[in-house]
């Protein structure tokens, strides 16, 4: 008739069973033993995951090849996939520092970063029942580094729960790249081709800057020239010398060979404006850059052409007025006038009272 009432605490770890079985055999010290009783205790399991991705910075787009001084955002979601809180979670980012660099915009604020070893980490003092975590951090890759792999790996842990690990990685691939550009100036002005009111016989420079903007050296580098052989005449100057210039096709090719990284080539070459334009012509140029593997880049200038006309008023003396006038424009902007005049009805000539020029 003795009742006695003992409370046990059972602490369970990462690899007690979802259901266990517990079964406790009463004891006296006389060494009298019960009938031994069975629990059965259904345990939650808790849950933690962890993914991590790579993106292009800016962008949605996934990091898949690289390449030296390209910017990217490392995302880190942590989900509590249990119907229970989890406390004590601590995220660790592992990055490579000895090829990324200029680590920044870390949200939310990390608790640690550790340049020099390559470390971020995040404490969360718990997270809910479903809570999703999102991490972000950008890196910059290195521009010493060429052809290789990068791999970033952050792991979480949590109170009770086994430490959980994601992987990401991308390539890292040297590669040239072109850019190019393309201007025309008046070498009488001075000023670009579009605002210096050119005229049939004027003439006008052309130069062509091409780059490589790449981190590896491009091959077989050429450039053409596609000028407008309707409207443009006279190709001279030629700077370097050009592989070759088809006039009928108005086409200048420069064979320019390799380019390293940055090296910068300037072409010229200077043309004369036809005399067969008319006013309101427009004058475009396209030249196109291409390298072995990459695609061609093409830049152009477009500048009207502008020629002098000729006006004639009617004079303010009343009457039938009759009269003819001629004007020969000489190319290049001189005009001369030729006027014929005839009698009004009073018998009187007269000359036209204004002319002008635009």
């Amino acid at each position: 008739n003795i009742k006695d009432t003992t409370n046990f605490v059972i602490t369970t770890d990462a690899n007690t069973p979802a259901r266990s079985t517990f079964t406790l055999t009463p004891t006296d010290t006389s060494g009298l033993t019960g009938t031994p009783g069975t629990w059965i205790i259904n345990i939650i399991d808790p849950v933690i995951n962890i993914t991590k991705n790579c993106l292009v910075a800016g962008t949605t787009n996934t990091c898949a090849t690289q390449k030296p001084g390209d910017k990217v955002t490392y995302v880190i979601k942590v989900i509590n996939g249990t119907s229970a809180e989890l406390k004590d979670i601590t995220v660790t980012d592992d990055y490579d520092q000895s090829r990324l660099e200029a680590i920044s915009n870390i949200n939310p604020a990390a608790n640690k970063l550790d340049t020099d070893n390559g470390i971020i980490i995040w404490n969360f003092a718990k997270m809910t029942s479903g809570e999703v975590k999102e991490l972000r951090f950008d890196a910059t890759v290195k521009m010493n580094q060429t052809n290789t792999t990068i791999e970033n790996i952050a792991n979480v842990k949590a109170e009770g729960l086994p430490l959980k690990e994601a992987k990401v990685s991308f390539d890292v691939v040297a590669r040239p790249d072109m850019g190019i550009s393309k201007t025309c100036v008046s070498p009488v002005s001075n000023k670009p081709c579009a605002q210096s009111e050119l005229k049939a016989g004027n003439i006008v420079n052309y130069t062509v800057t091409v780059k490589n903007t790449g981190n590896a050296a491009a091959t077989n580098v050429k450039v053409s020239d596609d000028y407008d052989q309707t409207k443009l005449t006279n190709i001279t100057n030629i700077l370097p010398a050009a592989a070759s210039v088809n006039i009928e096709a108005g086409m200048i090719n420069w064979n320019l060979g390799n380019m390293e990284p940055n090296a910068v080539i300037v072409l010229t070459y200077q043309a004369t404006i036809l005399n067969s334009v008319v006013n309101g012509d427009k004058v475009d140029n396209v030249a196109t850059v291409s390298a072995d593997g990459i695609p061609p880049k093409s830049a152009n200038t477009i500048f009207p052409i502008l020629t002098p006309q000729v006006t004639l008023m009617a004079p303010v003396t009343g009457g039938v007025s009759i009269f003819a006038a001629w004007a020969t424009v000489i190319f290049g902007g001189s005009v001369a006038y030729y006027l014929h005049s005839k009698k009004n009805k009073y018998g009187a000539g007269f000359t036209p009272n204004r002319t002008s020029e635009e």
